[in-house]
């Protein structure tokens, strides 16, 4: 049985991994409460916080050696040279730079260190180890024991941790298995995948500095705007507490009356004999009086007498969504709706929006490390194809591209530097650039449309391109000729290429639009615009887009048919998407008709997201495994850009979609970086993408 160098461990894993002398896997414990844990506080943070202490250590190794105790304890000299695995390296790297850095470990020249977790990510393993042990190793009891330890330890002193056998074992089985998963699954990750994984982890240890006077700024002025709204709210509440309570809105709101009007006798005649006890089937009833049959929205309604005239009055009030949640699409629309017209509504929108806005600025205040800096953290692989997303409270990959919340002039126009800018936190100077509308290009190239692709050889927007191509007409410079066009053209490319329809294009062209200062540039389109403009493109695309919907769609069915366990897309850089256990299923759904709403049965396709784990199946179809291939193919390329850039020295501070902001050092040009991102595309396999890139040096972080 395995030792730890003092006693026994009763309940490591049986099987060891392969005998490999150069590997070896760690794990850290630390402490953590409801104050401070990775829960509440960055990694950074919650590492070099003083409460934080680092109080075991596991370590796998070789010819099943297994050790279990205190950081400083352990012979690191056994480490020198080897490759060195964690399963969430984010974390153990940073206690190993803590702990180097305190002088209560030696400094050791690591051969290599990798993170499991990364690596089970782009095979669509499950991330979290507990769940690899049930799905991918098949051992539900270790993965059962792991959780109930777990859980056990929240709240115990570090001694009784210390000396806690089933403790010890569920600290030594971590480190086993991520040695386990190394040796069985390693082979086939790419080096270059595995040093992306490094640089970006690393790139976000560095930090970006932060300019706390704009961030107190902001704070300050926040905190006005908020006082002013709370002025305008009509409830008293806890001044610790939100506002936004749903029992005192709802109350309001059913105060509130929109409209009335004079009740005809049939009509009362009608509504007097419906059971007054079925409040249902009357309130239908009498919204079908306001807006006839099958009413958009239902509105309370209530029919009451005028004292003065002896007149019957059908009174409509306000209408008020089911929850009040900052992300709930019937809330934005009644807010928006009612915002400008009812006071304390536009003032309890406006309270929301500035305290999630202020949020953010305090994150910042409470986080920035002494040097000035705050440490950005990405998830590598955070999507299904391979794209980084925001990790931790500070999410760089969505920050709001326009300064919120300006104060207007007479004319109702944005007054610049009197809102507030996330991105402007961030302080250069960096150079800023980004690969321009890659997805369109590549899936252009991917399907060969020469039709199109010849004007995005010499330089043409994309946009502009597809303009000219299904318009037959040209311009000069369509993006300020036409504004509302080049919208138009913009959300055709953005949004139809991977198969959505009328609906879901009208609802997203407007939010991707709704933000921008220009009147001109919001995009409002009613579902049957939408589906003439979705029409056109599809006619467009037939033989080229199109048939690769078709393509991939038969792809997925004929894995289905077979009950494949792995389905896998190999893209142009040679990569592989991972599709686990894909199936087919029938299920029943209402589609409209010109006869009515019928019921009829569509056959869909599945596949896990993450192996073995049936929580995370996710519907596929030929549009959507489209975008699937575009946007992990263009993020093969932002990484070969990412690498080639750190192996010629540039620091990336982050990446966010397709663009990169680098810190550049003395003698380093903005030219130098854009030129090295093409060489890199065009002589590899992305050459047959037409690339472009659009770079700017700024002070602080903007687009």
């Amino acid at each position: 049985m395995p030792r730890d160098g003092e006693r026994e461990l009763p309940m490591t894993i049986a099987t060891l991994p392969p005998d490999d002398a150069n590997t070896w896997s760690i794990d850290f414990e630390s402490t953590y409460s409801k104050t401070s844990s990775l829960k509440v506080k960055p990694t950074w943070a919650y590492v070099y916080d003083p409460e934080t202490e680092i109080y075991l250590l596991s370590v796998a190794g070789p010819d099943n050696f297994v050790w279990v105790g205190r950081p400083q304890d352990f012979d690191w000299a056994m480490l020198e040279g080897k490759i060195v695995l964690a399963h969430n390296m984010g974390f153990d790297g940073l206690v190993l730079r803590r702990l180097e850095e305190e002088g209560v470990i030696p400094k050791i020249n690591y051969a290599e260190l990798h993170c499991t977790a990364d690596m089970a990510a782009y095979f669509k393993l499950p991330r979290a180890l507990k769940d690899i042990a049930q799905f991918v190793f098949k051992m539900p009891d270790v993965a059962k024991k792991g959780r109930e330890v777990r859980d056990r330890m929240k709240g115990l002193p570090v001694e009784r941790m210390m000396d806690d056998p089933e403790i010890r074992t569920y600290a030594a089985n971590d480190a086993i298995l991520c040695r386990k998963l190394w040796m069985e699954w390693s082979e086939n990750w790419p080096e270059i995948e595995r040093k992306v994984s490094r640089i970006a982890r690393e790139g976000g240890w560095r930090g970006v500095k932060i300019d706390m006077d704009y961030v107190d700024d902001c704070v300050a002025r926040l905190h006005e705007r908020m006082f002013a709204a709370a002025k305008s709210i009509p409830w008293e509440w806890d001044p610790q507490k939100t506002p936004l309570a749903r029992k005192k809105m709802i109350e309001q709101a059913q105060q509130e009356v929109v409209e009335w009007r004079e009740l005809e006798s049939e009509e009362f005649q009608a509504i007097n004999q419906l059971d007054p006890s079925d409040s249902e089937s009357v309130t239908m009833a009498l919204n079908e009086l306001w807006f006839g049959e099958d009413p958009k929205r239902v509105f309370p309604c209530r029919i009451d007498i005028d004292e003065e005239t002896g007149v019957w009055m059908l009174t409509k009030f306000m209408w008020y969504p089911s929850s009040f949640a900052k992300d709930d699409e019937d809330c934005a629309e009644w807010e928006n709706e009612y915002g400008d017209t009812y006071g304390w509504i536009g003032a309890v929108r406006d309270w929301r929006r500035y305290n999630m806005l202020l949020q953010k600025f305090q994150h910042l205040q409470k986080f920035t490390s002494a040097d000035g800096k705050y440490r950005v953290q990405l998830k590598y692989f955070g999507g299904h194809t391979g794209r980084w997303s925001g990790a931790g409270f500070f999410n760089v990959q969505n920050l709001p591209r326009y300064e919120m919340f300006c104060l207007l002039d007479e004319n109702k126009k944005p007054i610049k530097g009197t809102g507030f800018d996330l991105r402007r936190c961030l302080k250069g100077p960096f150079y800023v650039t980004d690969y321009n509308q890659v997805e369109a290009r590549g899936l252009l190239a991917l399907v060969k449309d020469e039709r199109i692709l010849p004007k995005l050889r010499e330089g043409m927007s994309v946009y502009q391109a597809h303009a000219e191509t299904t318009m037959g007409r040209t311009w000069e410079d369509l993006k300020t000729e036409d504004v509302p066009l080049y919208q138009q053209k913009k959300m055709e490319v953005l949004l139809l290429g991977f198969g959505g329809g009328a609906a879901r294009l009208a609802r997203a062209a407007y939010l991707m639009t709704k933000d921008d200062p220009r009147p001109e540039a919001v995009i409002r389109w009613t579902e049957a615009e939408a589906q003439v403009v979705v029409d056109g493109f599809r006619n467009h695309t037939r033989d080229y887009i199109c048939r690769l919907w078709s393509k991939l769609q038969r792809m997925a069915e004929k894995a289905a048919s077979a009950r494949k366990e792995l389905m896998i897309i190999r893209l142009p850089s040679g990569r592989p998407m991972y599709y686990w256990n894909v199936r087919k299923r029938t299920v029943k759904v209402i589609r409209k008709t010109d006869e009515g709403d019928k019921l009829v049965e569509r056959t869909e396709i599945f596949s896990q997201n993450a192996k073995g784990d049936p929580s995370s199946y996710r519907k596929l179809y030929g549009g959507l495994l489209t975008e699937n291939v575009v946007q992990a193919m263009c993020r093969d390329v932002l990484r070969d850009g990412w690498v080639a850039l750190h192996e010629a020295g540039y620091d990336v501070a982050f990446t966010a979609h397709d663009e990169y902001v680098v810190e550049l050092k003395p003698g380093q040009t903005g030219e130098d970086v854009d030129k090295l991102l093409l060489e890199t595309g065009n002589n590899s396999w992305a050459a047959f993408i037409p690339l472009g890139l659009d770079g700017h040096l700024v002070d602080f972080y903007t687009k």
